[in-house]
């Protein structure tokens, strides 16, 4: 059985907890983050494997309304009134070995057996990476760290292992098969304020905002020289105040505050020593002039702190305008899509 069938499988267990039916309208996860096209297949070798039980009398009659129970109670000249549990309680005592038959033929659902309960509460954390697939984490990386000594991490400590080693290993871009985004640094972010590690958590963030300061998410037409001279200095500057709220983007600064005991001016020097963008459009001075204002404001204004990369981009644009050896991206597309 390979991954997409182990994640699906847990998927449909947790169908089965609350009560499924074969066959019965699955969600698209299965196409998109399982792979898996015909997961009725997988449905009934649970069946066939003894994964799955009838509902018991008990489970059937929950499904009822108190309205209905109480109708049932009345044909069989019992007392109606009582709590649901109650009103079932006494039913069951009334139903005849052909009524539990025939309840038990209506109701075509599916709940987890005795070894179906095993197996869904030991892979759990698939679950998890169900409710948490906004994280992107592929299928094939997360059971590459899942199991330590075969036994199975909880989900929030693969998830860390599993983006470390994309950001260790990954290039800052929106292009390429190694790249790491802004989003990226965001998950990783909450994931590791979930573990408790909030010192990471926020260097995380800090690299977000360097990221997004610099521009690097949209480095595709601002440092681009077709792009320049189509659009204009002006023109992507116009361009850079539009996508203010990203620049300095809400998520990213309210997440600085919330975890603003944790940081270090430290955090700073480390990620300009580090990290060596092409162009550095906020320099380190105001980058933790920025910090510190996001952290000690009652309300962020960004303005001031926008001219400077503006002004810092103009300079940089004219630059690429007059470098006869500056790489033209559009022009290599062009190139691979045969242009």
């Amino acid at each position: 059985m390979n991954i997409n069938e182990e994640y699906a499988i847990e998927l449909l267990l947790s169908y089965h907890s609350r009560g499924y039916e074969i066959g019965e309208g699955y969600g698209t996860c299965f196409m998109y983050e399982c792979k898996i096209t015909n997961p009725e297949r997988l449905d009934r070798w649970l069946l066939n494997n003894d994964f799955l039980r009838k509902p018991t009398t008990e489970e059937i009659l929950a499904r009822y309304k108190v309205p209905e129970l109480k109708v049932f109670l009345s044909k069989k000249g019992m007392k109606v009134s009582g709590r649901k549990a109650e009103l079932i309680e006494r039913l069951i005592s009334t139903l005849s070995e052909s009524d539990i038959e025939i309840l038990s033929k209506s109701d075509k659902r599916y709940f987890l057996s005795e070894k179906g309960m095993d197996s869904y509460q030991e892979n759990i954390d698939l679950c998890e990476l169900h409710r948490n697939w906004k994280y992107g984490i592929q299928l094939d990386k997360y059971f590459k760290y899942r199991k330590s000594n075969g036994e199975i991490r909880e989900f929030y400590e693969t998830a860390y292992l599993v983006l470390q080693e994309k950001i260790k290993n990954g290039v800052i871009s929106i292009y390429g098969k190694n790249k790491i985004t802004i989003f990226d640094f965001m998950n990783f972010s909450e994931i590791c304020e979930k573990l408790e590690m909030y010192t990471d958590s926020i260097k995380a963030l800090l690299m977000a905002l360097y990221i997004d300061t610099n521009l690097v998410s949209d480095s595709h037409y601002y440092f681009d020289k077709d792009w320049i001279e189509n659009d204009g200095v002006s023109g992507l500057c116009n361009r850079i105040d539009q996508n203010q709220c990203m620049i300095f983007n809400t998520y990213v600064t309210q997440r600085i505050v919330l975890l603003s005991e944790f940081y270090s001016s430290h955090m700073v020097d480390e990620i300009f020593e580090n990290i060596k963008l092409q162009y550095v459009l906020f320099d380190k001075n105001n980058f933790k002039k920025a910090v510190d204002d996001i952290i000690q404001s009652a309300y962020f204004d960004s303005s001031a702190y926008m001219r400077i990369i503006k002004d810092n981009y103009r300079e940089i644009a004219s630059h690429i305008l007059n470098d006869k050896n500056a790489v033209s991206f559009s022009k290599i597309l062009k190139f691979l899509r045969g242009k």
